[in-house]
């Protein structure tokens, strides 16, 4: 959730409390949005991140890293160089608005002591980290607004910063001295709403959270409106106010996260212990509270992007592979009548003394077939019956070729299809870290993902084009027999470690099968890539292990261990549907008339199955394309993996 008012004070008192007197050591930003700042204090080094996010603005101390990009943008930099080195004097916020002021001591070239603020203002999507001066002069800020973006303030560097305009609102201490007088401080215009927009208009600070939850301890439904209340009501809401106000004021924070059950990560954190969140689980500290929220949600948010990328990637590779399957085959069907224009030239050669001069065409008896048809052949009067012929001979050979190599290529492109589609399903089927780890490893040695950075290429490039200029030469333009042998070393360390590191991936491939447990306690092995296919079906299970695929649609392996024992009916059942499972999506779009609910009750997917020992792979095939034999076939319904 976002944070509001009465967190952002508690997070501030907390942050002053921890990071004051803290220097800060280093300055990155990893994005658009977010700074790290890793602060030396004396008893020890912490990281504090700052977030403009317009989803998710917050500041908080964090155990998390990202990579420092090599090249820091514009404000990063102006940070660096106003606030490396300074000490932190005090860390606050303005009343119970979601702003947090960083105020530190710096040295200048001059050795005079200059104060700076970083403002941090986390208002959805108006948030802004700004760096000003003590006497708030701006010197720029994460983000720039200008007079045709706002007309109530600008923000840009040299400008005089001015807080947000404030809300007409009651805060805490103005609304405790009106409930002592025994009056509602609900604002005038906000009493014909319901009871939660009401507070929530009336009270500095209060989100939809706990705008919710002063209504459930006052056990009144925040649906209702604020003149419907009755004189019991009107009462109780009164008290219940008065006890919140009054933990707010006293800074009687109780920290901690909210999940929906005991079992599931935390989804909401609050400065307060509120009853109508979810189960709570206290925190130490804030900080550590917002941490865990967000880490886990920066995972999930972390991990569709890049299963995003890698379903774009295959999608479009896949989509590539069909284009050129499918010119193919319409060049085989255009060239399939390739044998009719040599019959033709055959024919006016072997009439050629009965073809006038200029003639536009030539009906000519077909002797081959078996009731001799008439054919008639096309002409060009310019040229003679034997140049004719010889055009129809050029046209015939052209297109034997052509259908010769668009065979060759048909047939690579029906594999290419396949495969891919394989591929795209197992990113379709990814469903954390590791499958996108593992499908990367395959993406790359598929040729389809580039392992060197556009910088690392472009500086390559670069290299060749002198090397061309300059054939023999290092980059001073001498001969560097250093460097020569320095890159035979390389290039012999690359090749020895070749067949080590092709282990290694086998290895960390092989550890990370999906495994689940069948009703019958038996074990069901899937593989999460096509790599992890080949190793799971033909190096890892057993002969008289179970193989179960989906029919004829891209789909993971799925082993039934069977340790000599035979299976039961129930077991392969469990296993069939697991292979359905991660197949639904391609059934899916191979059927679009299918629909299925939550549950997949409605989708059944013909499933083949058969022993380890009667699958096979071809020579020199895709990895994870094989071929099996004395199989048979069961309809399932796709099995969560999960309901075991």
């Amino acid at each position: 959730m976002p944070l509001d008012g009465i967190t952002t004070r508690c997070l501030s008192l907390e942050l002053d409390r921890d990071l004051r007197g803290s220097r800060i050591d280093k300055i990155y930003q990893p994005d658009k949005y977010d700074l790290y700042f890793l602060l030396r204090g004396e008893k020890e080094n912490v990281r504090l991140f700052l977030s403009a996010n317009p989803m998710n603005p917050r500041v908080h101390i964090t155990s998390s890293t990202r990579e420092n990009p090599s090249l820091p943008p514009g404000f990063c930099m102006l940070l660096r160089k106003h606030l490396s080195g300074a000490r932190i004097l005090q860390i606050k916020s303005p009343g119970y608005e979601r702003i947090i002021e960083i105020e530190a001591v710096s040295t200048d070239e001059l050795g005079d002591k200059k104060i700076k603020r970083l403002i941090i203002e986390m208002m959805g999507r108006y948030s802004n980290i700004i760096l000003t001066n003590e006497s708030g002069i701006i010197f720029d800020s994460l983000l720039h607004v200008d007079s045709q973006m706002s007309r109530v303030r600008e923000v840009m560097p040299a400008r005089l910063y001015v807080y947000p305009p404030m809300q007409e609102k009651y805060d805490p201490q103005t609304a405790l001295s009106i409930l002592k007088k025994g009056e509602l401080p609900i604002l005038k215009e906000s009493m014909s709403r319901p009871l939660e927009k009401a507070i929530q208009e009336s009270f500095l600070g209060f989100s939809p959270l706990l705008s919710r939850e002063l209504c459930y301890r006052s056990g009144i439904d925040k649906r209702t409106g604020v003149q419907q209340l009755s004189e019991e009501e009107l009462s109780v809401l009164k008290k219940e106010s008065k006890l919140l106000f009054t933990q707010i004021l006293e800074d009687a924070f109780a920290p901690g996260t909210y999940s929906s059950s005991p079992e599931e990560k935390p989804f909401d954190f609050h400065s307060l212990p509120l009853q109508d969140a979810g189960i709570y689980h206290p925190s130490k500290t804030l900080s550590a509270a917002i941490d865990v929220v967000h880490k886990e949600r920066d995972r999930r948010v972390d991990f569709e992007l890049k299963k995003k990328s890698l379903l774009l990637l295959t999608a479009s590779a896949l989509s590539h592979a069909v284009r050129k399957r499918n010119i193919h085959q319409m060049d085989i069907d255009t060239c399939k009548n390739a044998a009719t224009w040599q019959k033709f030239g055959q024919l006016l050669l072997a009439n050629h003394y009965l073809i006038p001069s200029g003639a536009e065409f030539f009906d000519a008896v077909d002797y081959e077939s078996e009731d001799t048809k008439t054919v008639r052949i096309p002409m060009e009067s310019r040229f003679s019956v034997t140049e004719n012929a010889q055009i129809y001979f050029k046209r015939y050979s052209k297109e034997k070729k052509r259908l010769s190599s668009s065979e060759a290529f048909l047939e690579e492109d029906i594999q290419a299809v396949e495969y891919l589609s394989t591929l795209h399903q197992a990113v379709e089927n990814a469903s954390d870290d590791e499958d996108i780890l593992l499908l990367r490893d395959e993406l790359t040695q598929a040729g389809l993902l580039e392992t060197k950075s556009k910088k690392q290429l472009a500086e390559e490039k670069r290299q060749k084009d002198l090397n061309k200029k300059h054939p023999g030469k290092s980059k001073s333009g001498n001969a560097s027999g250093r460097a020569v042998r320095a890159a035979a070393k390389a290039a012999a360390l690359r090749a020895g470690n070749k067949n080590e590191n092709k282990r290694k991936s086998e290895s960390v491939a092989g550890d990370f099968f999906r495994k689940y447990t069948t009703s019958d306690h038996m074990t069901i092995l899937c593989g999460r890539n096509n790599l992890q296919n080949d190793l799971l079906t033909m190096k890892t299970a057993a002969p008289d292990d179970m193989w179960f695929h989906v029919q004829k649609m891209p789909g993971t392996h799925v082993i039934l261990r069977c340790e000599k024992k035979t299976p039961s009916e129930k077991s392969i059942l469990e296993a069939a549907g697991i292979a359905a499972f991660f197949s639904r999506s391609a059934a899916k779009s191979a059927l679009p008339g299918i629909k299925e609910d939550d549950r997949f009750g409605t989708l059944k997917l013909p499933v083949d199955y058969c022993p380890v020992q009667n699958v096979k792979k071809p020579p020199k095939s895709k990895p994870g394309m094989v071929i099996y034999e004395r199989y048979k076939t069961m309809i399932v319904e796709p099995l969560d993996p999960s309901l075991l």
